[in-house]
């Protein structure tokens, strides 16, 4: 059994909300994926709020701001973001915050 305490969360995020999008997550997470950010400056726009199923990385430049929430960041990421006025969170606080996955938009590698 699957003990991964991200996991778990995701799952009764599904079972709650019935959300489609928790659970593509919860599916994307095994596939160890990586976005840098010139990728996700490319395919979002200001105030969107994005799920990365997987590590985001410091390629490329964003200029505009974002909410993202990933498994991880690199550092160098995390104040780009940062920097450009967006905001960083955890699969789990998305989550949290947007628990209908509501106005959430996936984006893969």
């Amino acid at each position: 059994m699957d003990q991964d305490p991200e996991k778990i969360k995701i799952k009764r995020a599904v079972r709650k909300s019935k959300a489609k999008i928790w659970m593509t997550v919860l599916k994307r997470l095994a596939h160890r994926e990586e976005m840098n950010l010139g990728r996700l400056s490319k395919f979002t726009s200001e105030g969107q709020v994005i799920i990365v199923p997987g590590k985001v990385l410091a390629g490329g430049l964003i200029d505009h701001p974002i909410t993202i929430g990933a498994k991880s960041f690199s550092r160098p990421a995390r104040r780009k973001i940062i920097g450009a006025g967006g905001h960083v969170l955890t699969i789990e606080g998305i989550i949290e915050a947007y628990p209908d996955g509501k106005g959430v938009r996936l984006l893969v590698g």
